[in-house]
């Protein structure tokens, strides 16, 4: 080998060739041997003859370590491990800890309900480690094992399904009809109760699963009340009421009568939201026998005549309706006065009503709910009806209704028809003449009884009719 080859390998021989790789493991293998048999004479002589001071390095001897094991007396899970080792120890009381994770059960108590978590719900741990290590340094007595569930999806999911039977929705305070409220009433009037609002509950599901996982069985749940939010309901007042009377005989007749009350029950209960219009047409539907209207008297022929016709007489009703909802200051986009004045209400305060040519809407203008409530008493036969809301602004507190007549206009000349059923010369009264009329009707607004201002509400022509006759021919 050159001198720069031994540089390179150092300290190690180098053989070239297959023969150079024999030599190198034959010495190898001879090193081994010589090596063992000088190791296997030292131990001979160490054991032979110590050397002096041999008892003061005794320190350095290496020894197998002994295993700790439990003193007399100590009970885990019920079970005597005295004497046992660690292992021997966790073999034993193996079956009884699987047995703690099989009898597990938590219960839950919040917002009136119970629930139950057992080990199906989640995956189970327990402190034995630790509670192992305590036995091993406390000596006797005895030490319990806490179970408890571990964190995971499975307990998590567990959590939100409570949490989704716990949540309950608030309610802010509201009004309702008297005989229809449910809950805590915080005030009432006339025709309405304030029902107390009631807060939304819901689960803390951090602070719970904190509780569950701390291995408690028995646990109330921690649920938190959710205020609502808003402002807080007023109970409507009343804003206006208004009647009509049908005692009279020719307004009482038994079909009219029950037209009437059909009408007002339909009517009765509606409310208005801000903004939002009534038809009274469209609420009642079309006046037919099939739709369970009967057959009454109404104004026919432009007025001049009266005649049979299915729903007769619910004029009384939208009139009655026109007059509050002009008392309870709303609009009325659409009203038509009748033919012929009528018995019930002055001139210009009627309101007539036809499916398909006349029709009462009523607007209301106002910026929160209008109720309207409307009956009939077929004892004292007479129509209501009331209308309840936000107050009157602070401008004006209560209005009043003022119909003038301002134009008269009297019957032309009568008239004639042939009846060849009459004997030459006779003459008999068909129609007695009708007076026409025109009136102005104001809506007057007071404050404290004064009048601050009026407004025009409508101009009402009731036409004239001439006398009609019939004559004999020949």
């Amino acid at each position: 080998m050159t001198e720069e080859e031994s540089k390179t390998k150092g300290s190690k021989r180098f053989f070239p060739g297959a023969d150079g790789l024999l030599r190198a493991a034959a010495l190898l293998l001879a090193a081994g041997l010589a090596l063992t048999v000088v190791l296997a004479e030292n131990g001979r002589k160490k054991a032979a003859s110590p050397p002096p001071g041999a008892q003061e390095n005794t320190a350095f001897i290496s020894e197998a370590p002994t295993e700790a094991v439990f003193a007399e007396g100590v009970k885990v899970l019920g079970a005597d491990i005295g004497g046992l080792g660690l292992a021997a120890a966790e073999r034993k009381l193996a079956p009884l800890l699987e047995a703690r994770f099989s009898a597990y059960e938590c219960r839950l108590f919040g917002g009136g309900k119970e629930f139950l978590l057992t080990k199906e719900d989640a995956a189970l741990g327990s402190d034995l480690d630790e509670v192992l290590s305590e036995a091993l340094q406390g000596g006797p007595g005895s030490y319990e094992v806490t179970v408890a569930p571990e964190d995971g999806p499975g307990l998590r999911e567990r959590i939100g399904k409570i949490a989704e039977a716990i949540y309950r929705e608030g309610s802010a305070p509201r009004v309702a009809e008297k005989g229809a409220e449910e809950g805590g009433v915080a005030g009432e009037n006339g025709r309405f109760v304030l029902l107390a609002g009631e807060d939304g509950l819901r689960l803390d599901r951090a602070k719970t699963l904190s509780l569950i996982l701390s291995g408690e069985t028995e646990i109330e749940l921690p649920i938190e009340a959710v205020p609502v939010r808003g402002g807080a309901e007023t109970l409507p007042v009343r804003r206006a009421g208004f009647a009509t009377s049908f005692s009279s005989a020719s307004l009482r007749a038994a079909n009219r009568a029950a037209n009437i009350e059909k009408a007002a029950s339909i009517v009765n209960g509606t409310v208005l939201e801000s903004g939002e219009s009534l038809s009274l047409n469209a609420l009642l539907g079309e006046r037919t026998e099939e739709n369970g209207w009967l057959p009454a008297t109404a104004f026919a022929n432009g007025g001049a005549e009266t005649a049979l016709a299915p729903g007769g007489g619910i004029c009384q009703v939208s009139t009655t309706l026109y007059n509050c909802a002009l008392l309870a200051g709303l609009e009325v986009p659409e009203r038509h006065g009748h033919s012929r004045r009528v018995s019930y209400v002055e001139g210009g305060r009627d309101a007539s009503l036809n499916w398909g040519t006349a029709d009462l809407v009523i607007l209301n203008s106002t910026s929160r709910p209008i109720h309207i409530f409307m009956w009939a008493d077929s004892t004292a036969c007479q129509v209501g009806c009331e209308i309840y809301g936000e107050p009157f602004p602070g401008e004006y507190d209560s209005i009043r209704i003022e119909a003038e007549l301002i134009e008269t206009v009297e019957p032309g000349e009568s008239e004639f028809v042939a009846d060849e059923s009459l004997g030459a010369g006779d003459c008999v009264l068909i129609r007695s003449a009708i007076t026409g009329s025109v009136y102005r009707t104001y809506r007057v607004f007071l404050k404290d009884g004064k009048e601050l201002r009026r407004e025009t509400c409508a101009e009402t022509v009731y036409p004239m009719h001439p006398a009609l006759y019939a004559v004999g021919g020949g």
